[in-house]
C-alpha cells in the first residue's frame, strides 16, 4: 500500500507594502449575482471514450442566452485587499481587489460567466485562479460546486479552504486561501492526498489570469520553466536559447 500527501505553498501578493496597521481581517458567506451563459442539461451518455473523465458527464452544452445566476461567494477582506472565492466554480478565486487603489482587480475577473468548451468535461471558465489536480487538463471539477469550510485563526487570520475527491483517480485535493489583518497579500496553501490501496499518479497546477497592461511584469525566479505543463520540452529562463522543438 503506497499513499502520500504532500503540502505544497503557493505565495501572491500585491505590489504594496505587505505590512501596515490596520483594522482586522473579516470573512463572509453571501451570493452574487452575475450574468451567465448556463448550461443545459449534462450528457447522460457516460463518456467511455474518455478514460481522464469517465465517470463524469460531458458539460458541452451551453445556452446563447444570457441570464442572470446567483452563485454562493465567500469573501476574504481586511483594510487592504478582497478576496472572492466562488465554490459553485471549482472553489476558484474569482477576484482580489485592491482596496488601497480604488478596487482594483490586481487578479483578472470577468463580469459574465460564459463557458467555453475547453476543459476536460467541456465547460471552462477563464479569469481569476483556478485549481487543477489530479490530470494534466482544466479539471473535471473546474466548472462544478466543490466543497468549503471557513476558519478563524488566533492570530486574527480568516480562512476559506476549498476542495473535493476527484473520483477519476479517487484522489482529494484541498486549498486554502488565508489573509491576516495588516497584510496586503494572502496565501494559498495546497493539500493533495491519495486515499487508495495503491500507488497513483497525480498532476497539481494552478491557472492565474492578470491583466495584460503595457507595463505589466511578471517574475518567474526558476532557471528553467516547462512550456504548457510538460517536461519533454524545458525552456530556458530568463532569456530562451532558440525555438521550441
Amino acid at each position: 500500500m503506497m499513499r502520500f500527501a504532500w503540502p505544497a505553498v503557493l505565495i501572491l501578493s500585491v505590489l504594496l507594502p505587505t505590512v501596515g496597521h490596520g483594522g482586522e481581517a473579516a470573512v463572509r458567506e453571501t451570493t452574487l449575482e452575475i450574468p451567465t451563459y448556463a448550461l443545459g442539461p449534462e450528457d447522460t451518455n457516460p463518456p467511455l471514450w474518455k478514460p481522464h473523465v469517465y465517470p463524469y458527464t460531458m458539460q458541452t452544452r451551453i445556452s446563447k442566452n444570457r441570464v442572470p445566476k446567483k452563485y454562493r461567494a465567500v469573501i476574504l477582506e481586511n483594510d487592504f485587499i478582497r478576496v472572492i472565492i466562488l465554490p459553485d466554480l471549482g472553489g476558484r478565486i474569482y477576484a482580489a481587489h485592491d482596496k488601497t487603489n480604488g478596487d482594483f482587480d490586481f487578479i483578472y475577473h470577468n463580469h459574465v460567466i460564459k463557458p467555453g468548451l475547453v476543459a476536460l468535461r467541456g465547460a471552462w471558465l477563464s479569469g481569476g485562479i483556478e485549481w487543477n489536480f489530479p490530470t494534466r487538463g482544466h479539471t473535471t471539477n473546474t466548472f462544478s460546486p466543490v466543497q468549503y469550510k471557513i476558519l478563524k485563526g488566533k492570530d486574527g487570520s480568516v480562512t476559506c479552504v476549498v476542495g473535493t475527491i476527484e473520483w477519476v483517480r479517487r484522489m482529494k485535493w484541498a486549498v486554502s486561501t488565508t489573509i491576516w489583518p495588516n497584510r496586503s497579500d494572502f496565501r494559498n496553501r495546497v493539500l493533495l492526498f491519495n486515499p487508495t490501496l495503491t500507488h497513483n499518479n497525480g498532476y497539481f497546477w494552478a491557472n492565474a489570469a492578470v491583466h495584460a497592461w503595457s507595463d505589466t511584469r511578471v517574475t518567474f525566479p526558476p532557471t528553467d520553466y516547462t512550456y504548457f505543463g510538460a517536461r519533454r520540452d524545458p525552456q530556458s529562463w530568463p532569456r530562451s536559447k532558440g525555438p521550441r522543438s
